[in-house]
C-alpha cells in the first residue's frame, strides 16, 4: 500500500507542472479570447459608424447632385429667358431706330420745305436758325422812345411764321433770341440797351404766338463794334 501511494504521489507531482502550464495556457487563451471579443466589438462599432458615415456621405452626395441638377435646370431656363429678352430688345431697338430714321427723314423734309420759301435757314451743325429776310427795324434816336418796329411788317410776319413752324418741330429745345444793335451815337447806353431788348422781345412774342410749347428767351445785345443783326440760337432741351 505505501509503495503504491508513493507512486501515485510521484505521478501527481510529475503532473503538477504540466497541469499548471496547461492552466496558465488556458488562462492566456481565455484572456486572449476576452480581449479578442472586445476588439471584435470595437471593430463592429467602428464598422457601424463607418457605415453610418458612408450612408450620410451618400445622402449628401445625392443632395448635392440633386441641387446641381436643379440649379443647372434653372440656369438653362434663365439662359433661355435671357435669350428671349435679348431677341425682344434687339427687335424693339430695330423698331426704334427705324422709327427714328423715318422721323429724321420726315423732319429734314419738313425743314427743306420751309426753307424753300426763302425766308429762313436752319443750320443744325451750328444750332442756329437764320432769319434771312424781314428783320430790318426802323431806325431810332436816343431822343425817341426805344420802341421796336419792323420796317416791313408784312415780310417780318411771314418770316417769323416760318421760323415759328421750325421752332415747333424742335420739340423741347431751348430757343434764345438775340437782337444785336449797333448804337449810331455816343452815350445813351440805357436807350440802346432798351432798344435791343425791345427788338428781341418783339421777335420772341411772334415766335411764341405760334410755337406755344417752345421755351423761348429774349436778349438784347448793344454792341458798338458789331452790326445790327438777329440771331436765333437752339439749345438742348432743359431738364425738368
Amino acid at each position: 500500500m505505501k509503495r503504491g501511494t508513493g507512486v501515485e504521489v510521484g505521478c501527481l507531482k510529475a503532473l503538477e507542472k504540466p497541469m499548471a502550464d496547461l492552466e496558465e495556457s488556458m488562462k492566456g487563451f481565455v484572456k486572449e479570447a476576452v480581449e479578442g471579443e472586445g476588439e471584435l466589438r470595437r471593430l463592429q462599432v467602428e464598422a457601424m459608424e463607418a457605415k453610418a458615415e458612408l450612408t450620410h456621405c451618400k445622402q449628401e452626395l445625392e443632395q448635392s447632385r440633386n441641387n446641381f441638377l436643379s440649379e443647372a435646370a434653372e440656369t438653362r431656363i434663365l439662359n433661355s429667358k435671357l435669350k428671349e429678352l435679348e431677341a425682344e430688345l434687339a427687335e424693339a431697338k430695330g423698331h426704334v431706330e427705324e422709327a427714328a430714321q423715318r422721323g429724321g427723314v420726315r423732319f429734314l423734309q419738313q425743314v427743306k420745305q420751309v426753307e424753300g420759301r426763302g425766308l429762313i435757314s436752319l443750320d443744325l451743325s451750328k444750332c442756329v436758325l437764320e432769319i434771312k429776310k424781314g428783320m430790318d427795324f426802323k431806325a431810332k434816336k436816343p431822343t425817341e422812345a426805344p420802341v421796336a418796329q419792323f420796317t416791313d411788317e408784312s415780310l417780318a410776319t411771314s418770316a417769323l411764321a416760318d421760323a415759328s413752324e421750325l421752332v415747333s418741330m424742335l420739340k423741347g429745345a431751348r430757343i434764345s433770341v438775340e437782337s444785336h444793335v449797333k448804337p449810331v451815337s455816343k452815350g445813351a447806353d440805357a436807350f440802346w440797351e432798351q432798344l435791343a431788348e425791345g427788338r428781341a422781345e418783339l421777335i420772341r412774342q411772334h415766335l411764341a404766338a405760334k410755337a406755344e410749347d417752345a421755351e423761348i428767351a429774349a436778349k438784347g445785345v448793344p454792341n458798338r463794334q458789331g452790326t445790327n443783326a438777329v440771331v436765333v440760337k437752339i439749345g438742348l432741351p432743359s431738364e425738368k
